[in-house]
This record gives C-alpha cells, sequence and structure tokens, in this order.
C-alpha cells in the first residue's frame, strides 16, 4: 500500500465513491479487521480497511429474483462518530438494495490517484443498532429431501463478486483450519440477512446448506450463521462447485 494516498476517517471525505461497485469482503479475526475492495468509478480499485470491528449488519437483496444482479453498486457512504467508534455505512438503492454497516475504532481509504470529484458524509447512519438486529433472522428450516450437500461447524473468511455477480465466492476455514472455496455461477439473490456483534472472538461461524429445486434444476446455495452472529445468506445458482484450495474440485453440480 505504499503507492497508495490514505485517507482516515473524515478525511476520507475527499474520495467520492458513488456508483463505484463493491468487489469483495474479507473478515481478519487477529486483527479485528474487515477489508472492502471497490472497484473504483474513477478507476483502479479503492481500498476500505476498517479497524477493531465490533458489529457487522449485512442487509440487501434482489428487487426482481429472476434477473442477475447488477452488482452491489454503492449509491451512499455514510459514518457518524459515537464515543470511542464509528458506525460506518454503505447503502445501495440499484440490485440488489439495502446496505452494510459496521462498528469500528476507525476507517481509512487507500486511492492510487488524486481524486477527481469530492465524496462527502452522506448522513444516511439513523436507525438503532437493535432495529437493524431485528431485521436479521436465523431460519434455519430447510427441505431436507432435497439437500445434495451440507457441511457444520465452518467459519467465513471472505466473500468476492465477480462479472457483475453472476459469480460469488465464499471462502471458509474448516475445523481442521484449511481454507475451503465455495463457487456458485450465474447467481441471483434469494436473501442476505447477517451480522452480530463480538466479532472479535473469530470469523463469522456458520453452516452450509446446498439444495436442488427439482422444479427447474437450479440450486439454493444457504449459508446459515449462528453463534455470535445470526441471519442467513441465500443465493439461487445455475451450477456450483466446492473445494479445498489448493486443491481439486471436491464436489460440483452444473
Amino acid at each position: 500500500m505504499e503507492k497508495l494516498q490514505r485517507y482516515l476517517n473524515e478525511d476520507s471525505d475527499i474520495v467520492n465513491i458513488y456508483e463505484s461497485e463493491i468487489k469483495g469482503l474479507f473478515f481478519s479475526p487477529e486483527d479485528m479487521d474487515c477489508t472492502i475492495i471497490i472497484e473504483w468509478a474513477e478507476g483502479d480499485e479503492i481500498i476500505i480497511e476498517c479497524k477493531k470491528c465490533s458489529f457487522y449488519g449485512f442487509i440487501f437483496d434482489s428487487k426482481d429474483n429472476s434477473f442477475p444482479l447488477d452488482g452491489l453498486t454503492i449509491h451512499g457512504f455514510s459514518y457518524l462518530k459515537n464515543g470511542d467508534y464509528y458506525i460506518v455505512q454503505i447503502n445501495f438503492n440499484c440490485n440488489p438494495v439495502g446496505f452494510i454497516r459496521i462498528h469500528c475504532s476507525s476507517f481509512e481509504f487507500f486511492v492510487p490517484s488524486t481524486p477527481i470529484t469530492v465524496g462527502g458524509n452522506d448522513f444516511l447512519v439513523q436507525a438503532p443498532q437493535n432495529s437493524i438486529l431485528s431485521k436479521i433472522k436465523n431460519e434455519s428450516a430447510v427441505d431436507l429431501e432435497n439437500v445434495i450437500m451440507s457441511i457444520e461447524n465452518i467459519y467465513l473468511k471472505s466473500i468476492c463478486w465477480e462479472d457483475k455477480m453472476l459469480t460469488t465466492k465464499f471462502v471458509f476455514i474448516n475445523q481442521y483450519k484449511r481454507e475451503v472455496e465455495l463457487v456458485c455461477n450465474y447467481c441471483t439473490i434469494n436473501d442476505y440477512k447477517f451480522g452480530g456483534f463480538n466479532y472479535s472472538r473469530n470469523n463469522p461461524f456458520c453452516n452450509i446448506i446446498i439444495i436442488k429445486d427439482k422444479k427447474n434444476g437450479k440450486y439454493l446455495a444457504r449459508i446459515i450463521f449462528s453463534s455470535d452472529f445470526s441471519g442467513h445468506v441465500e443465493l439461487i445458482c445455475t451450477t456450483w462447485s466446492f473445494r479445498e484450495i489448493g486443491k481439486g474440485i471436491s464436489r460440483t453440480c452444473t
């Protein structure tokens, strides 16, 4: 990051990320940090690092599940100083709609060049945190008859989106401390609602279930969060694969 320009907290007002696109989220329990990779509308990539995070809220869904998503296009960036921490919020209002909210001790932008247009605080942080948690449900009921893969006790490390979200990649850490990857292709979002406190204890803890819809031949990939986190991610995809990183594909369905 030596060649990148750094803007800390309020200094980030100089950077405009409106209509830029989030490409990935990376969780680091060792540092309690979260790294957000953004494809910047003004060129190249921006890195946002949120330090010593204590809360996450991810709430967004597709306007129409029958069409591929347009990507996580940013339509608002806001922050609020609340005592000894910041509430950082990124809003989406295209397809999908919703927001990502993070509580952190500080946040910083790493930018490849001097911004052309000024950004600023959009002041969209309004709802109290308990109203966010009330929207995050941990519904675990599934149609067991159509489950074709189920993996328990695994930790989420990162989520990345490629090709305008037609491909979603999840990287997990399994019980053997090895990285495994779930890749879902030709995705539409069914539901993204997860979050919680006490992130410092570990990565978000979850179970994975893949269900086949016999009517249309597509698959429902469901990631159910538990422990300090709650809620779930649901993706409808045409094909998927699951493998240990560095080795061949161990499970795949097309």
